[in-house]
């Protein structure tokens, strides 16, 4: 056996430590892309909830608008009466009445 081929065989410690450093500085270098593109995701995740928030928000107040003035001044809705500070009293209504009964004789 020739005294050369023998002493090849394997990795050194000066290669193994190299080795090593590289492989720390890629594992770093991973870590900054993944924490910057997460910080990225959640800026843009934030923001798509906020605009959702908002456009729940505006939704609710476009439906206090319209519905605006079928409030308490409706008696119908309530189901109860109704004193004015006139002192007028207000009875409701009844939303279904019965036609058929006082229709019955009258044929």
């Amino acid at each position: 056996m020739h005294p050369a081929m023998n002493r090849s065989k394997g990795f050194s410690l000066v290669e193994i430590m190299v080795g090593v450093v590289i492989g720390m500085l890629a594992v770093i270098i991973m870590m900054q892309v993944f924490a910057l593109s997460e910080s990225r995701k959640r800026t843009s995740t934030g923001g798509g909830d906020a605009l959702t928030g908002g456009v729940m928000a505006l939704y609710a107040i476009q439906r206090d608008v319209r519905m605006s003035g079928f409030g308490i001044a409706d008696t119908q809705l309530m189901g109860c009466r109704l004193t004015l500070p006139t002192g007028v009293t207000l009875n409701p209504l009844n939303a279904a009445t019965n036609n058929s009964a006082s229709n019955s004789g009258h044929d």
